[in-house]
């Protein structure tokens, strides 16, 4: 409903600002985004997984799915202690596999509405979690420029928190079950966005936001680096 309105009214500009966004549910963002470009080969994260008693412990189910994947395309199991290629984070080939899929509870017919203006997004060390990637899928995917600073996650890196305590000393800590490898791996491991800009003292005491500035700015001037 908000694209068709959007687009009724002849809105053209698009900003979309994730700071101080902690995350959530990737599919959702994948939902936005079907809306927001008529491409539907984009690539998705590629998705390592650590063959361990630790994983195949507390991830019973998707280690299987995962080691089943492995099997398939290499005929036997990935060697004690590696981490291994299980695929892609949200879909088996392409970004919007289960987007298009009509037995999924994420469905969206392929007629979707289309937002038919220019976008760009804003995210700063406040981005967390999904939200983060989501920023790194359309940088990677040159659906839109991002402004802002780092994010509190890396695009590349080890992901997924798996809180423990250990039995005779109590101590507890966390072991990240999974490895993440951006859609374009020729980029940085960590996030960079295309303007990096960031709020100064004066501006939070002014009430400046010179982040949404450049939005506007760029919106307003820049008719082909924004898709």
């Amino acid at each position: 409903q908000m694209i068709e309105e959007t687009n009724r009214k002849g809105i053209s500009n698009l900003v979309i600002d994730l700071r101080n966004n902690r995350g959530g549910s990737e599919m959702l963002c994948l939902q936005l985004l079907y809306h927001l470009t008529d491409n539907e080969q984009l690539k998705d994260f590629d998705l390592y997984v650590t063959n361990n008693g630790f994983t195949r412990h507390h991830f019973k189910n998707d280690f299987q799915k995962h080691l089943a994947n492995y099997r398939r395309l290499h005929h036997n199991n990935p060697p004690e202690d590696s981490l291994f290629l299980a695929g892609k984070v949200n879909c088996d080939q392409w970004l919007f596999d289960r987007i298009t899929n009509p037995g999924s509870v994420y469905y969206i017919p392929t007629d979707r509405p289309l937002f038919k203006g220019k976008i760009v997004f804003i995210a700063d060390h406040t981005t967390h979690s999904a939200s983060a990637l989501f920023t790194t899928l359309v940088q990677d995917n040159k659906i839109s420029q991002v402004i802002g600073t780092e994010q509190s996650n890396n695009p590349t890196g080890p992901t997924v928190m798996t809180p423990f305590k250990l039995p005779n000393s109590k101590l507890k800590g966390s072991i990240a079950s999974k490895y993440l490898v951006r859609p374009d791996s020729t980029q940085s491991k960590m996030f960079v966005p295309d303007y990096r800009i960031q709020k100064s003292m004066q501006d939070l005491l002014s009430g400046n936001d010179p982040l949404f500035d450049k939005a506007v700015e760029l919106l307003q001037t820049d008719h082909t680096a924004i898709r």
